[in-house]
């Protein structure tokens, strides 16, 4: 019979570099639909050759194939006299397993997407894994809901970790949008549960372009799978993005305030000069008495949020009947104790005929004389 030429798949026992080996060992067991521990043999230095023999084409295929999931292997000649059914089997050849096969390739295109898509993603491929085989194939992806723990609480610093920027900012921008513009309710409930929900699916759309990138150009292919894996750096700048963030927001909301309600407050503000000492005299000078400092400042923080409770109509600022039942509980809970001055003793409030005052002890630690410090509230 005629000489014919035949090519065997060899493995060189070690992974690609750069290449994690747990997702190695993992890729080649789907390639070959084994079992790990059997794959965990293959990647232990020693050279190994698949069974089977194959032609030219078939060969550099499977053996490409084998690289895609970062193992090293090479081809080689070899020439039979004849063709056989049965095969031999030596101490360095691998075990009966052989790479899955369609009519038309050694491995499907399907096979193929799943592989790319665990090489984009890179770390925790078993959990994505398992998430993305719920979307089908990447090619037509079919939307269902799933759930993303890390995602529900921080989602703006897992985007970054995952380089999926375009969403991070969306949502960061329409987290701020919403706590500056809409108040708190059902449409902010929404959009912190809407993100969990999608997650996994917005990060299967990300990788899902990449590797329908790579089958479209074949040759830039570490180019797009570069895209995924993580970026620990993002997260280190989303983080200072947030700090920022966080600052230039409170910068913003106490304009905000202020231009609403500064006027009516101002009375009551640190340094407005209304405290007054038991003996009827104004309160001033406390800088370099801690004690004092401290006690004048709780005073003003807690007449700044009584005066705000008082001022429920923003057109008239008149005292709204619905706040009465607030007032009294804030008065209730006040005078319950709880909120000390700075010697330690608890701060009361008083209702007078058109003011409330606050009312802490002082240094004697005795109400009704001539150091108490009082905060008077003028009803607006």
């Amino acid at each position: 019979m005629a000489s014919l030429s035949k090519y065997r798949v060899i493995l060189s026992g070690n992974i690609m570099p750069e290449y994690d080996r747990r997702e190695v060992v993992q890729g080649l067991a789907n390639l070959f639909n084994s079992r790990t521990s059997t794959m965990e043999n293959l990647l232990k230095g020693n050279s190994v050759s698949l069974k089977k023999q194959y032609d030219k084409d078939q060969a550099e295929i499977i053996c490409k194939n084998i690289r895609n999931v970062g193992a090293q292997c090479s081809i080689e000649e070899i020439y039979e006299t004849e063709i056989t059914t049965e095969s031999t089997a030596d101490e360095t050849s691998a075990s009966d397993e052989e790479p899955r096969q369609s009519n038309k390739n050694p491995q499907s295109i399907k096979e193929k997407l799943q592989i790319l898509l665990i090489r984009f993603v890179k770390s925790n491929t078993d959990y994505y894994r398992q998430q993305f085989s719920k979307f089908g194939n990447p090619l037509k992806p079919a939307f269902k809901i799933t759930w993303h723990w890390p995602a529900f609480f921080y989602f703006f610093f897992w985007a970054l970790y995952r380089k999926m920027w375009r969403w991070a900012i969306i949502h960061a921008l329409g987290g701020v949008g919403l706590m500056l513009w809409v108040s708190p309710g059902f449409v902010y409930l929404v959009w912190v549960f809407i993100w969990p929900l999608l997650a996994n699916y917005l990060y299967f759309r990300v990788a899902a372009t990449a590797v329908n990138q790579v089958m479209e150009d074949p040759q830039a292919e570490q180019h797009y799978l570069d895209k995924g894996g993580v970026s620990k750096r993002a997260v280190w700048g989303g983080i200072l993005i947030a700090m920022v963030s966080v600052m230039l927001v409170s910068h913003y909301a106490t304009t905000r305030f202020l231009a609403e309600y500064g006027e009516q407050i101002k009375d009551v503000l640190p340094g407005s000069g209304t405290q007054i000492r038991g003996d009827g005299s104004i309160l001033k000078d406390v800088a370099d008495k801690s004690r004092l400092a401290r006690t004048s400042l709780i005073l003003s923080s807690l007449a700044t949020s009584f005066k705000i409770l008082l001022l429920t109509d923003n057109a008239r600022h008149t005292q709204s009947t619905q706040t009465q039942p607030v007032i009294s509980i804030f008065i209730e809970r006040l005078n319950a104790g709880g909120i000390n001055d700075g010697w330690g003793s608890e701060i009361r409030i008083e209702e007078q005929v058109d003011r409330y005052v606050l009312i802490s002890a002082g240094p004697d630690q005795i109400f009704k004389t001539d150091d108490d410090v009082l905060q008077p509230i003028i009803i607006p």
